[in-house]
């Protein structure tokens, strides 16, 4: 008799939720937590159940099996594409196919959406495919979710009749508790694991991420290492010589070479591919970003970390359309993300949208106060929206924290300039120059404030000089807006041009040739360079802006 007519009592499916998962992108020098510890090794057990469901199923018609082995030869390959058309096709015509929702739930959590793979991993589970090997992928999915209590209610207790599935898991057991801080239960999950299945891997990486927590710093990659060399290379291991790497200030390139090894080993592990975009975000260094990306776009398409990073590249490369397009994606599922907020609030500023920016910043003020970034943002479209006294009432408390920011106190003297307060203007840079003077946030600074009192020439030349120093493209920005508005046309060419080297193949040189050209009444050029821009909307707008003004061209290709 088949699965299906085995079950009596048929209930509906139910429609799958869309999941909001909380995200957390780590720095250098913070202790990252463990990422997975997949994939578990199959035992006897498991391909016995795959087996015997695949020959049950075999009992309803072939096309049952054939289809159910065909999305798994794709999902071994890693052919995602292929294997969730497959999988699909074979759920809609055996809707209660236990080893159909079963791979279902690997595929989701391979693209990055556990929320999903847990409504497929308990639809297999209710329809036959046997617990051992359901559980141990259940934990991984709620794990991801970081639903760390429901999986230690749920699965703590439960015994595996075969030793890799209980040792798998019982080491997800002991990634929950760890997670908690709750260290004892932690390691006596992770002996449960290794009394189940001697030298488990993924138990002993554990055992060494728990010792770097104690402070054993050297033991723990002292077994790290022995693990890579006697047990082979696994993509948890190497994830955590890379933290242990971090944890040690170990110099960067060994760190992502960890890291990479890590990547290359799990093309669907979160935690190595969000650490190598981190690193190299914040070296600017976007060639290698981009290459990392789109190893995370291929291995973890659904994932909102690799939607974040998509937008986040995009912006610094100047694609502001699609940096605003991936984020409105991101917001739809997780409305209340501060680290999604703040990109958006600035992305909408680099469009020009000031309101739109002011009501994302007060959302992230309102719900985080303590946040420093959240309040000089705001203050920021504040101060540009014209309200420089609720301005400076919003960076107060940024300005009293024991905490001092360079970035605080630099916005705070523009904003005391533009309320006519002199005395606090100078006290509020002395402070930020006494932080650090050759910060180029405090240049900059100082540079607009020469340009408010009149002294323009001097103004665009600290610009400049900050420009030509910093790798980052703040001063850059500035100093083209201000070169177009006071017609310093050839001033202005020279900064765009200095601005394409730092990001080449943007979009937004184009678009400031475009500004520029139109403030030397050459429409010609002005369309030419706007139409030349990469990504250029240009043709999509066309109804809406080649019609108009040309003075009105810039902010309609920016809508």
């Amino acid at each position: 008799m088949c699965a299906k007519q085995l079950i009596t009592n048929r209930i509906a499916q139910p429609k799958r939720r869309a999941h909001s998962q909380s995200v957390s992108f780590p720095d250098e020098s913070s202790r990252s937590r463990s990422s997975s510890l997949n994939p578990y090794p199959r035992g006897l057990a498991h391909a016995v159940g795959w087996c015997a469901l695949l020959v049950s199923s075999a009992a309803c018609g072939p096309t049952d099996a054939g289809g159910s082995k065909s999305a798994k030869s794709y999902l071994d390959a890693g052919d995602l594409r292929s294997a969730e058309i497959s999988i699909g096709s074979h759920l809609k015509a055996y809707p209660e196919s236990g080893p159909g929702h079963w791979l279902m739930g690997r595929l989701r959590l391979r693209q990055g959406d556990p929320a999903a793979a847990e409504v497929d991993f308990r639809r297999a589970l209710r329809y036959g495919v046997a617990a051992d090997q359901i559980f141990p992928e259940l934990a991984d999915a709620l794990l991801a979710q970081e639903k760390y209590n429901a999986l230690i209610d749920e699965l703590a207790n439960k015994k595996m009749g075969d030793p890799a599935a209980d040792a798998a898991l019982q080491t997800a057991v002991a990634n929950a508790y760890a997670r908690q801080n709750m260290v004892e239960p932690a390691e006596l999950a992770v002996a449960a694991a290794l009394t189940s299945l001697a030298n488990y891997q993924p138990a002993r990486v554990l055992q060494a991420r728990l010792m770097a927590g104690r402070g054993q710093l050297p033991e723990a990659m002292t077994l790290i290492n022995e693990l890579l060399a006697k047990g082979g290379p696994t993509e948890p291991a190497w994830t955590l010589k890379g933290d242990l790497l971090v944890q040690a200030k170990a110099p960067q390139v060994e760190i992502v070479d960890a890291y990479a090894k890590a990547a290359k080993l799990g093309p669907n592990a979160v935690h190595p591919h969000t650490m190598l975009m981190s690193i190299f975000m914040r070296k600017r260094d976007f060639a290698a970003a981009t290459t990392q990306l789109t190893s995370m776009l291929s291995g973890l398409p659904r994932h909102p970390n690799t939607g974040y990073f998509d937008a986040y590249l995009a912006f610094e490369l100047g694609d502001y359309q699609r940096a605003r397009f991936v984020m409105l994606k991101l917001l739809a599922g997780a409305p209340d993300n501060e680290t999604f907020l703040l990109l958006a609030g600035r992305i909408e500023l680099a469009l020009g949208s000031t309101q739109a920016a002011q009501s994302v910043f007060e959302k992230v003020v309102l719900a985080s106060p303590g946040s420093a970034q959240g309040r000089r943002l705001y203050a920021q479209t504040l101060l540009a929206n014209g309200f420089p006294e609720k301005a400076i009432d919003t960076l107060r408390p940024a300005l009293r924290g024991g905490d001092l920011q360079v970035e605080s106190f630099a916005l705070a003297a523009r904003t005391y300039q533009a309320l006519g307060n002199q005395r606090a203007e100078e006290e509020a840079f002395a402070t930020a120059a006494r932080i650090d003077p050759q910060h180029p946030l405090v240049r900059t600074a100082q540079a607009l404030t020469l340009l408010g009192k009149g002294e323009h020439d001097a103004g665009l030349t600290q610009l400049q000089q900050v420009a030509d120093s910093d790798t980052g493209t703040d001063a850059d920005l500035t100093l083209i807006r201000n070169s177009i508005r006071l017609n310093r046309l050839e001033l202005a060419q020279k900064a765009i041009d200095r601005l394409e080297a730092k990001l080449p193949g943007a979009s937004m040189p184009n678009v400031f040739r475009g500004e520029a050209a139109l403030a030397a009444n050459d429409t010609a050029g002005a369309r030419g360079f706007f139409e030349a821009a990469p990504g250029s909307p240009w043709r999509a707008f066309a109804p809406a802006c080649r019609y108009q003004p040309p003075r009105f061209w810039a902010s309609c290709w920016r809508r």
